[in-house]
């Protein structure tokens, strides 16, 4: 694909885009998909899909509510000859916005390229990060014992990273592994949200080597961290911005996505009769419309 040009990447299953990663040649889009637990890869010059990996073919298809998430008919019926509780799910388009997380066996939250033909993957519920064999679809576990974390990533000097999002830590593995330390951001001042809510930190990413930068969605906040000169600065950001990942662009880049970047912002205002209700807003404040979500993430109205 040349400069400038844009392409449209798609697919029925893909919902709830997480995380969004180029190959190292530029010829791939890598793409982490949380409404159905799945990961696909785009060629960019055709917008095709070229590899793709769902969750719930490989294992992880039991959800901690105790129902199983199939997307083939056949399997739903086995399962529920067994007497199981299945939930078949082989329309996507029934799914404005894809499986409800409670109701999702994994909540995949980001995909990410490692060396040698293999896909990182983290899985929010399993407290787990994987390495995805691209050739068999075999995912290895090789982190565990986390509370819902994000982002599992190949480190620039080698080795491996993650968050440990409840935890508000920040673990470094090496490649066998092994945990090898921590940063931990948990009990920094700035506080913005409710101090019943727990730590949450969500993605990392390594701007340049040594350079992390980490979204701390309980203070509002962007931590830099320069582990080599062992400092670090935090950036506010407003409360109502829902804020996912970050990435480096140079100015050519950040040209070339100017029209990409979305031009409104949600928020989540209140809880009511367990009603969720989302205000969208646009850049400058104005709001723009409400959604109201039931306890199963369905639209109602709200009741005034």
């Amino acid at each position: 694909m040349k400069s400038g040009e844009g392409r449209v990447c798609q697919n029925p299953w893909l919902n709830q885009g997480h995380t969004v990663e180029f190959s190292p040649d530029g010829k791939r889009l890598l793409v982490g998909s949380s409404g159905f637990d799945a990961v696909f890869e785009f060629d960019t010059d055709s917008g095709e899909v070229v590899w793709e990996w769902f969750a719930w073919d490989h294992g992880f298809d039991r959800s901690k509510l105790g129902h199983y998430v199939v997307r083939s008919e056949a399997k739903c019926k086995a399962l529920e000859a067994m007497g199981h509780e299945v939930l078949l799910v082989d329309d996507p388009g029934k799914y404005e916005f894809g499986i409800p997380t409670r109701q999702k066996p994994a909540h995949l939250n980001s995909a990410s390229y490692d060396s040698e033909g293999r896909i990182l993957v983290t899985l929010f519920h399993q407290g787990a990060g994987y390495v995805v064999d691209r050739k068999t679809g075999d995912a290895q576990e090789v982190i565990s014992g986390l509370i819902n974390p994000h982002k599992l990533s190949r480190r620039k000097r080698g080795g491996y990273f993650i968050s440990d999002t409840r935890r508000g830590k920040l673990i470094f593995i090496d490649e066998n592994y092994r945990r090898t330390s921590e940063i931990a951001l948990a009990g920094t001042p700035g506080i913005e949200r409710s101090p019943q809510l727990s730590e949450y930190l969500q993605n990392t990413t390594e701007l340049r080597e040594e350079l992390f930068a980490c979204i701390d969605i309980h203070r509002s906040s962007l931590w830099l961290i320069d582990v080599k000169r062992r400092s670090y600065r935090g950036i506010k950001f407003p409360v109502e911005w829902s804020v996912h990942d970050v990435a480096s662009l140079g100015r050519q880049h950040g040209l070339r996505i100017r029209g990409l970047v979305g031009t409104q912002f949600g928020k989540v205002a209140a809880f009511a009769r367990q009603l969720k209700i989302i205000h969208h807003f646009s850049v400058d404040g104005c709001e723009v419309t409400a959604l109201v979500l039931d306890s199963q993430d369905r639209q109602r109205q709200l009741d005034v």
